[in-house]
């Protein structure tokens, strides 16, 4: 098994994302995997998936700082002082982000 033996819902988000990439890249997959992966584990991961923004409080909690960033972003584009510099962002998790609150 997995050596848990009380699982919670993140638990099983990491089990069942190690799994999936497992067998992306064509690697065997232990024997009792195929009782619940990925079958009975969808569900669980869906829900772990939506779990930070469960109702309107999470999703404001969860945009908050994304949004400040944005509009920091957007102030330090129009400063005179930062004119000549580059300034690379890197929102890597703005994707999963937003799509959670769809």
């Amino acid at each position: 098994m997995s050596g848990y033996n009380n699982v919670c819902i993140v638990q099983v988000n990491f089990v069942y994302d190690t799994l999936f990439i497992e067998q992306l890249y064509n690697k065997t997959l232990p024997e009792w995997t195929k009782k619940v992966f990925p079958t009975k584990m969808d569900p669980i991961r869906n829900m772990a998936f939506t779990l930070t923004t469960w109702n309107r409080e999470l999703k404001r909690l969860r945009c908050g700082p994304i949004l400040d960033s944005l509009v920091q972003v957007k102030e330090d584009a129009f400063n005179p002082g930062l004119a000549l510099t580059l300034i690379l962002h890197c929102f890597e998790r703005l994707p999963l982000t937003i799509s959670q609150k769809m």
